[in-house]
């Protein structure tokens, strides 16, 4: 299983993501508030590249994204999409936020690596959609 987390670099490319069909979804970002996103609830880290707690939890989220290939990890950057953090209702860092189907089911606020684990393994396991 390899690393798939993928960057966000828009906008418009947010939004097609926490209201897209995949079946799975975890992004992380990287300045600012950054966020990760789960599907088909997926999972959104907001973080930033100065937060010290953000930093800390980056391998974690690496490591989910490497053992969970039935989810797709996603990382944004908000200091470059703040419409993003906006629009998600970043109050602080980081946050981890899972939707499904374009509605948001649960959040974490923190660097807590055992209860981000915890929230990752309940999310549904389905094969992943091209």
């Amino acid at each position: 299983m390899g690393e798939s987390v993928q960057e966000v670099k828009t906008y418009e490319e947010y939004l097609q993501l926490i209201n897209g069909d995949k079946t799975g979804v975890v992004g992380e970002c990287l300045h600012g508030s950054d966020w990760l996103l789960a599907l088909p609830h997926r999972d959104t880290d907001w973080f930033a590249t100065w937060c010290g707690s953000c930093k800390a939890i980056s391998p974690v989220f690496a490591e989910l994204s490497r053992d969970n290939d039935n989810l797709v990890f996603f990382k944004v950057d908000v200091d470059e999409v703040p419409e993003a953090a906006e629009a998600a209702g970043i109050r602080a860092l980081p946050t981890f936020q899972f939707y499904q189907q374009g509605k948001k089911v649960d959040e974490l606020v923190g660097a807590h690596a055992a209860k981000l684990k915890g929230l990752v393994a309940q999310v549904p396991v389905n094969p992943r959609q091209e």
